[in-house]
């Protein structure tokens, strides 16, 4: 087994970052890959990282029956660094953004019938 952790270690609340890097030159592609492999099962569950010419993805794939969660909300960056967060609050999907310093909220009642 091999772990990596980054701790504040003196508990000053200091930011910690721990990068795993997969460098190139600017003609080869730099791919870092996670992945969660079983033995005796296919290698269909990870995270892949990759920047080429053609391109800049990340893909978290995983088996036909499986599935991608993540917690709490998840927060969209748009290219003019427009902040957007995604979240589901009592049985809302909520999208939240803000509209010239106004933060408003779209949201979707899922617990109702019918086409939104």
């Amino acid at each position: 087994m091999v772990g990596f952790r980054v701790i504040d270690e003196v508990g000053r609340n200091d930011d910690t970052t721990l990068e795993i890097a997969s460098t190139s030159s600017t003609n080869a592609t730099a791919v870092v890959e996670l992945m969660a492999n079983r033995d005796g099962e296919g290698t269909d569950t990870y995270i892949h990282l990759e920047r080429s010419d053609s391109a800049q993805q990340i893909d978290i794939l995983t088996p036909s029956s499986g599935r991608v969660r993540i917690g709490r909300y998840l927060q969209l960056l748009g290219p003019d660094s427009d902040l957007c967060d995604i979240y589901i609050k009592d049985s809302n999907f909520i999208i939240k953004f803000n509209d010239g310093g106004t933060t408003r909220y779209k949201y979707l009642n899922l617990s109702r019938n019918g086409t939104a």
